[in-house]
């Protein structure tokens, strides 16, 4: 019902040619709504089937091809318009016509489709109320450049979750459940059919019905099928989780709060802005990614992972999709990866679609509304355009850098926890001066590096365990853990230039995700020479 109020706003206000871009999925939904509109102003509908005009019924479906007339190529058939009958057209998938091959006639062609388009606007408009041509089309192509700018585009959106909870109410006891809904939480089904158009939601109750999801209820059967919808349009969504929490990173974990006050209703009876997002700067292994699961978890949000890669190779297109279904979930972390890449610039002709991905990034941050929360991690924040790191783009920029004394503390307990039950909580087997020792040499080693001692600790001690034939539990003893250090050549070690030249980049511009560390494990302040600061002063 509200796209056919938007279109009947658009053609009472006089447009003659409309733009409708709609997900296939909704096709025939937007031409019911196409021919409703044309019955309010008493006018037939036609679409282009094929090479032929067929009536369209207010539901959608096809009706008798009442304009008899073949066409044998696009432009015949704009020139059949200018004297056909009075009536709504909709050219299908208009931007099929075009050719996408980048030689002379291809553009030649689409320049003159372009021009007799632009044409029978003129000529529509002179004939007020009684002709309208609607281009509808996919997301997946955009329109050329002079089309865009000279007709209107109206775009489908995806209901909100009040819509989507009415339309269960009105479909599942008359479609499903006779006029019982026999036990089914409707807000539930409702939650996790989210950022779905209301025919993938029939589809998706029509394939539990018919047991596609085998034994599984229709809760966690839409659960599943919203994934795999979500997943088609380049964005892998994961459900709140438990997590385990992550070593340091104080002042990150501080910023987590206040986002999720920025998101609460308290906030916005005071008016506030919603959160928009953060950038985290740092070397490989340090912990971005981790933290962006964790900071999901503690918001109580989904976290949507979004492949930099392809994103790179689809192009704007691909953007979009994903940001509507984004936008249309709500309570979402937003994680690009290796984000820096989407700007480097390494392929070629990469310039014009990474300048279209960044006009819409731009535009989304900016505007946005939904409780969406961006965080984009890069190892190099100078590669981004000034655009996307001045105010009002992204709330913070944090410095993810090599952890502190405590912090190699803190990591290397939280995984040692997972295979030595010793290690869990408050305790822990090793003196003041193992730890000690143990900071000492993981200096400079990165949060992924200490993890991986921890676990190759682990194996190296249960294939011993294995191997004497004990059924003993895993104990890690500080020399388990140092043969495995020893075995490691950090990053910082193997790329120590590049590293410095990371931290220096942003020095001044970013804030440390670590708390300043002066806990016992802190390496005292020496002087040049060697001497205790304390015995200068």
């Amino acid at each position: 019902m509200e796209l056919q109020q938007e279109l009947q706003k658009w053609l009472d206000a006089g447009t003659a040619v409309l733009g409708l871009l709609v997900p296939l999925s909704e096709r025939n939904t937007a031409l019911g709504a196409i021919a409703r509109s044309g019955q309010h102003k008493s006018l037939p509908t036609y679409s282009l089937e094929g090479m032929q005009f067929r009536r369209v019924n207010p539901d959608g479906s096809w009706g008798e091809a009442n304009v008899n007339v073949n066409f044998d190529c696009p432009l015949r058939m704009l020139d059949f318009l200018f004297e056909a009958p009075n009536g709504i057209y909709v050219v299908d998938n208009f931007q099929m016509l075009m050719l996408d091959a980048p030689d002379w006639h291809s553009r030649e062609r689409t320049w003159a489709l372009v021009s007799r388009i632009l044409a029978l606007r003129n000529h529509f408009a002179a004939l007020p109320g009684k002709r309208y041509l609607v281009l509808l089309s996919s997301l997946e192509k955009k329109m050329p450049m002079d089309l865009a700018r000279a007709i209107p585009q109206l775009q489908f959106t995806l209901p909100d979750l009040t819509k989507i909870g009415q339309f269960l109410h009105e479909f599942l006891p008359t479609q499903l459940f006779g006029s019982e809904l026999g036990g089914i939480d409707v807000e539930a089904v409702a939650q996790n059919s989210r950022s779905l158009s209301l025919e993938e939601i029939k589809e998706g109750l029509r394939l539990w019905q018919g047991q596609v999801f085998g034994n599984f209820t229709l809760v966690e059967a839409m659960q599943r099928y919203r994934r795999q919808k979500l997943s088609e349009s380049g964005v892998l969504f994961q459900p709140p989780r438990h997590l385990n929490d992550f070593g340091g990173l104080d002042n990150l974990k501080r910023a987590t709060e206040r986002v999720k006050f920025g998101f609460s209703s308290a906030a916005q009876r005071y008016g506030l802005a919603k959160p928009k997002g953060w950038l985290l700067v740092g070397p490989p292994g340090t912990g971005k990614t981790h933290a962006a699961a964790v900071c999901a978890h503690r918001l109580g949000f989904e976290l949507a992972l979004v492949d930099t890669g392809s994103l790179v190779a689809a192009g704007v297109s691909y953007l979009q999709r994903l940001l509507r279904r984004v936008d249309a979930c709500s309570s979402v972390v937003l994680y690009f990866d290796e984000f820096d890449k989407l700007f480097a610039g390494s392929q070629p002709g990469s310039g014009q679609v990474n300048a279209e991905i960044l006009g819409v990034l731009l535009t989304w941050l900016q505007d946005k509304q939904s409780d969406v929360f961006t965080i984009a991690t890069l190892n190099r924040l100078r590669v981004l355009p000034p655009e996307l790191t001045r105010a009002g783009r992204f709330d913070r920029i944090f410095y993810v850098g090599f952890p502190t004394a405590m912090e190699r503390w803190h990591i290397c307990k939280l995984h040692a926890a997972r295979f030595d039950s010793r290690y869990v909580g408050e305790h822990d087997p090793l003196t003041m001066e193992e730890k000690q020792r143990w900071v000492d040499e993981t200096l400079n080693c990165t949060g992924a590096e200490i993890a991986h001692i921890v676990q190759q600790a682990a194996i190296a001690r249960a294939a011993a365990l294995v191997e004497a034939n004990s059924d003993a539990p895993i104990e890690l003893q500080l020399e388990d853990l140092l043969a495995q250090r020893r075995q490691l050549t950090p990053l910082y070690v193997r790329d120590c230039d590049r590293i410095l030249a990371m931290e220096n980049s942003v020095r001044g511009i970013a804030e440390p995700a670590s708390i300043e560390d002066n806990s016992c494990f802190a390496p005292a302040l020496t002087t040049f020479w060697g001497e205790p600061m304390e015995s200068v002063l």
